[in-house]
């Protein structure tokens, strides 16, 4: 019956919750488990797998000069007059629940100075 189950749960492309699934069969720690338990991981891990699936696509799909930036990496040398204290508020996303808007003037992709303010 779990094998049939697992191949409903493929056919339906809920690839993750299957494989997990079919992890659990196998394991006793699982078996100690409550049903709402057990239940609430396999649902977990296909929705983080889906959410994550959709984060990687849009990245790709956006075609990103270089998909790999971060904040962590800027590049604060004093030529480029990049104001660390406000990249660190804007990286609170603050300004979001405040209902403000970002404004960035200044050549993309250049590195040389951009100007940001929070209205």
């Amino acid at each position: 019956m779990s094998e049939q189950t697992i191949e409903k749960l493929k056919k339906m492309k809920l690839s993750k919750f299957a494989e997990a699934y079919q992890d659990q069969k196998g394991k006793p720690e699982y078996q100690k488990m409550s049903f709402d338990d057990r239940l609430t991981l396999l649902v977990d891990l296909e929705y983080d797998s889906r959410v994550n699936h959709t984060i990687e696509r849009n990245i790709r799909n956006a075609n990103f000069y270089d998909s790999t930036a971060c904040l962590e990496r800027i590049n604060y040398k004093p030529e480029r007059k990049i104001d660390k204290a406000l990249i660190e508020e804007l990286s609170t996303n603050q300004y979001i629940e405040e209902g403000l808007n970002v404004v960035i003037a200044g050549a993309s992709g250049c590195g040389n100075y951009v100007k940001l303010e929070i209205m």
